[in-house]
């Protein structure tokens, strides 16, 4: 396969616009995930759960 920076700039940007894929496919590859049971998840949820709420 042969490219060049053009097309890999068109690739990227019709990606990130959503038009290359419906919107809910789109949200499964770009929108944001957190794994359930991560330190990283964990670290998350016990921190919101120490700060009050507004």
């Amino acid at each position: 396969m042969v490219s060049t920076i053009g097309d890999l700039h068109r690739f990227a940007a019709a990606l990130l616009c959503g038009e290359l894929f419906p919107p809910d496919r789109q949200e499964e590859m770009v929108g944001e995930r957190v794994e359930p049971y991560s330190p990283v998840a964990q670290s998350i949820n016990s921190a919101s759960a120490e700060q009050p709420q507004p």
